[in-house]
């Protein structure tokens, strides 16, 4: 990335004169002076044009008398101007000025804010063109998106941690989120390790891991409802062997459970008909009266058929009259014989005519005789079965089993289904385990190249001579749990507790700084702009004195001589940092924050001292025709 700061510049409330201060590229810009003269505002200025949420700029002096302050920077081949109107009352305004491949601002007056620009879409835009990607960071039980301004923590080495023991990076510059949680995996992303890929990797297992117990689940659920099917089906068996529906013990699942089946359904409709108990009298009376009709059938028949006999019977005796009046001459009969041959002819008339003889059977006999056996057969099966339903559910014995089996056969109205997901259960955990496997090749390359940046943080370690000796040939590590660099010493397992003074902490942070910037400064494609602001590295000489006016060029202004060498020591270190980083086409910006004196650094190739705001140089970040010295 191609990264520097430009100019900044204020427009003050009450005056139409702005103050612009500007800086170089490939430069350690120095802004020197005394206390309390704004020198570290600039970083909190450059951090609220670049879009913080809120403000860390002082109130006093400073905020009171700015109306807006204004950044130009370079980014990638484009220059670009941000402005944003001061915070009122420690509320931040919302009116932002921006402008693409310009470097100029707004010249006196203040700027017109831009339409249709919110800070939250030049955040997106910022982070798209310095290539930051779109990861969602978890710790802690938050998460984060980081944006170009978290990835910025790695590029101010301010005043509050240079000299510190336990920590390297100033979380509480940037207000935007809660860093504190995140340092690492923002140093790493910075570092370029494939945190993407880590996190995917994380994420795919932990879905897999999720799905692979739900199978898992869904397996056991299906083996214990095929245990609980099997363990219904043996008690109904049980029971059905008791009560003699079967007696075949090895009896097929299937058979068994039809013909269990036939006899409880069989059972279900007796229990539908137990009502029809009530109803055995009115049969019994029924069935009395089918068969009175029955047998008086029966009787016309008889009497009918002897009636046909005795007709058959007569008819045939005076068959005799019918030959004799065809055969005989009655004229030769005599009076006496003529009176009986029509006494028998009249018989005989009057025996054909019989209505006896020409009686017959209603026409709907056998129909009537042949519905009064049907009803009579239905009466019969319905007392049957309800003398069944009597002597079943007279039996508690049986009643009780028949009622417990027809349960346990609703359980198995649907026979469940034998797990058949092994096959696709074992691929998901083949390849749970290869993501695992991944995972564990990606992490310790992750933490290969996490530990790749050390190398030159080590470089720049020996390079100094501002350390006491006894700390020579020590090897530094980071710490991640912790958040810092350790020492040591060769052939030693622990680090060195303690490395005594605030100057040794100092060069030590110092180290870390640059060794990690040269680092990030040969990578191609890096997310951590090549711009570094360090915030006063003369701050463990300088005691308590808070104030003080420059002296000229010689005079010293640290506390003694071993102090004077430490401090040029440290200033050679960022020369020699420039040095490297500034041939073969690379370019790196520095600001630098000092109290020290111009003379420290005015042999050093790449330092310009930029800014010294005293009394009578400058006077300070707020000029004197705006806020005078009191």
């Amino acid at each position: 990335m191609n990264f520097y700061i430009k100019k900044i510049k204020l427009w003050f409330k009450t005056h139409n004169q702005p103050k612009k201060y500007t800086f170089e590229k490939n430069k350690v810009n120095v802004v020197t002076g005394d206390s309390s003269t704004g020198k570290s505002s600039i970083l909190r200025v450059i951090d609220y044009c670049l879009l913080s949420r809120e403000s860390a700029i002082v109130e006093d002096v400073i905020n009171e008398n700015v109306a807006w302050y204004g950044l130009a920077f370079h980014l990638n081949g484009h220059d670009y101007v941000v402005a944003r109107k001061a915070p009122t009352n420690g509320r931040i305004n919302s009116d932002i000025y921006w402008a693409s491949d310009i470097d100029e601002m707004p010249s006196d007056e203040v700027p017109k804010p831009s339409q249709g620009i919110s800070r939250a879409e030049l955040q997106e835009f910022l982070s798209r063109e310095m290539k930051i990607p779109i990861v969602k960071l978890e710790e802690e039980r938050q998460t984060l998106t980081p944006s170009f301004r978290e990835m910025m923590m790695l590029n101010y080495l301010t005043e509050d941690i240079i000299a510190t023991s336990g920590t390297y990076f100033d979380t509480q510059l940037n207000t935007d989120v809660r860093l504190e949680p995140f340092v690492i995996k923002l140093l790493r992303m910075g570092l370029g390790t494939d945190e993407q890929r880590e996190q995917d990797l994380i994420q795919r297992i932990a879905e897999l891991e999720k799905k692979l117990k739900a199978e898992e689940g869904h397996k056991k659920r299906d083996r214990k409802n095929q245990e609980q099917y099997e363990r219904n089906l043996k008690a109904i068996k049980d029971k059905a062997l008791e009560i003699g529906l079967i007696n075949d013990e090895f009896i097929s699942q299937d058979n068994l459970i039809a013909l269990v089946n036939e006899k409880v359904e069989e059972f279900d409709r007796l229990k539908r008909s137990y009502k029809k108990l009530a109803e055995i009298a009115s049969l019994y009376d029924e069935r009395r009266e089918i068969k009175g009709q029955l047998i008086g059938i029966r009787n016309l028949r008889r009497e009918y058929r002897r009636a046909v006999e005795y007709a058959k019977e007569l008819e045939d005796s005076l068959m005799p009259i019918e030959y004799l009046k065809v055969n005989l001459n009655t004229s030769l009969l005599g009076e006496e014989a003529m009176a009986l041959y029509s006494s028998l002819d009249e018989a005989y008339r009057q025996a054909k005519a019989n209505p006896k003889m020409a009686e017959e059977l209603p026409k709907d006999y056998e129909d009537e005789y042949k519905r009064l056996k049907a009803r009579e057969q239905r009466v019969n099966r319905d007392i049957e079965e309800r003398n069944k339903i009597a002597t079943t559910f007279f039996d508690p014995n049986v009643l009780i089993k028949y009622m417990t089996m027809s349960t346990d056969l609703k359980s198995l109205k649907q026979k469940p289904q034998r797990y058949s997901g092994d096959v696709a259960l074992n691929k998901m955990r083949d390849k749970l385990e290869q993501l695992k496997r991944d995972l564990e090749i990606v992490h310790r390359k992750n933490e290969e190249n996490a530990n790749k940046y050390l190398e030159d943080v080590q470089s720049y370690y020996e390079q100094q001579d501002g350390m006491s000796t006894s700390y020579r040939g020590c090897e530094v590590k980071f710490n991640e749990t912790w958040r810092r660099l350790e020492l040591y010493k060769n052939g030693e397992f622990f680090p060195i507790k303690n490395v005594g003074s605030k100057s040794n902490y100092m060069f030590m942070h110092l180290c870390y700084y640059l060794g990690l910037h040269q680092y990030l400064n040969g990578k191609d494609n890096s997310i951590v702009p090549n711009f570094l602001f360090i915030d006063q590295p003369s701050i463990p000489y300088y005691g308590n004195n808070r104030r003080r006016a420059m002296q000229k060029p010689g005079d010293l202004t640290v506390k003694n001589k071993d102090d004077e060498s430490k401090l040029k020591e440290a200033f050679r270190l960022i020369d020699s940092f420039m040095k490297q980083n500034n041939g073969g086409g690379s370019e790196f910006q520095i600001i630098l924050i000092e109290h020290a004196d111009p003379s420290y650094w005015e042999d050093l190739k790449y330092f310009e001292t930029r800014y010294v705001f005293t009394e009578d140089r400058d006077y300070g970040l707020i000029p004197e025709y705006v806020a005078p010295l009191t």
